[in-house]
């Protein structure tokens, strides 16, 4: 009875931190192949009081182009949110260096 709440949170979570990460095309794409999957399972064991159904060379080619796919739509994207990361780290370590020199001397400046 729990398992559905739990589950539900667990997926609504997954997906806001999951798809910061790995880009909301990319989570989606794994997460439909991820489902096709589960269903070619569910379909090859008649799960749940289906109909049984085989696991033929086409559903599996199907399934290998939806993650096929996702890895075209990663091929020459921006960079990672590490790289981001990284670079923003250095921006905000660089400004805090700024701040905590103290001003310079105008007077000195001058001779």
């Amino acid at each position: 009875m729990l398992a559905g709440g739990v589950n539900g949170a667990l997926h609504t979570s997954s997906t806001v931190f999951l798809s910061q990460r790995l880009g909301t095309t990319v989570f989606f794409n794994l997460l439909t192949g991820g489902t096709l999957l589960g269903s070619l399972a569910q379909d090859a064991f008649g799960a749940f009081g289906g109909v049984r159904r085989p696991t033929t060379l086409l559903r599996l080619v199907a399934v290998a182009l939806t993650f096929g796919g996702t890895v075209l739509t990663q091929a020459g994207t921006a960079p990672t949110v590490a790289t981001a990361s990284a670079s923003a780290a250095a921006a905000t370590q660089e400004s805090l260096t700024k701040a905590a020199l103290p001003p310079p001397d105008p007077i000195a400046t001058t001779r």
